[in-house]
């Protein structure tokens, strides 16, 4: 399984497709692999890097508690190593906060940023979301915890549509659970989910790093130069 050296510990990624790099980074304790299916599509377009983030997946695990802008640092040595220049960047959760350390930290390897269920800050509303994770994850059965995450995540049409089947899909609900325990481990010294909740109250304050005319040149992908690129993004704190 390829690997790349980063501070120490390897950091473990699937490449995919063909075309310009696109670098794909999950969220909270979960594997680069989660992105198969969105990758499946995006893949006939671009050269796929689905990174596990350290802690997670077939990436070492490290003691933590790990930062989102170490992650981005990991990012970086991965793609330096590759030998990929500049790439078109997408992150989910805690995957988006890592994206925008990476456009802060080496603004020349990011050519735009996808930023999916994203945040700026830790402010207390958001501290909270992540500290009631971390007691869950204490008290609940991971069949249990899969549960919440799923009606924390998904939206109530989605989830009437889905994962009605998912439940009823007992070797799909197997698989996730059996995902979920790798992540969130028996022990706090071997568990990837508590170790990036420990860490994720370091989320930078980007809102306060990231100037105007930086995010309208990572909405370059937009080709209509018509557009008032400015009224495209807001805060997202």
């Amino acid at each position: 399984m390829p690997s790349i050296l980063s501070d120490g510990i390897q950091i473990h990624y699937e490449e995919r497709g063909s075309g310009p790099p696109l670098i794909l980074l999950m969220g909270l304790g979960a594997p680069g692999s989660l992105w198969a299916d969105h990758a499946a599509a995006y893949e006939q377009h671009f050269r796929c890097y689905l990174i596990d983030n350290r802690g997670a997946g077939e990436s070492d695990q490290p003691p933590g508690p790990y930062t989102t802008r170490m992650m981005a640092e990991d990012t970086a040595q991965v793609m330096l190593s590759l030998g990929i220049e500049q790439a078109r960047v997408a992150g989910l959760s805690m995957g988006s906060a890592i994206a925008q350390e990476l456009a802060l930290a080496h603004p020349n390897l990011v050519r735009s940023l996808v930023l999916i269920s994203s945040w700026a800050r830790c402010d207390p509303y958001t501290q909270a979301v992540f500290d009631h994770f971390k007691k869950m994850r204490a008290l609940a059965a991971p069949a249990d915890f899969v549960q919440l995450l799923q009606l924390w995540i998904a939206s109530p049409p989605y989830y009437a549509e889905n994962l009605a089947k998912l439940v009823q899909d007992h070797s799909m609900i197997a698989h996730l659970i059996r995902g979920l325990e790798q992540a969130i481990g028996t022990s706090a010294d071997g568990a990837a989910l508590l170790r990036h909740l420990d860490g994720i109250g370091a989320i930078m304050e980007s809102h306060f790093r990231f100037e105007e005319k930086q995010l309208v040149g990572l909405l370059d992908a937009i080709e209509d130069e018509s557009l008032d690129k400015t009224e495209l993004f807001g805060p997202i704190a």
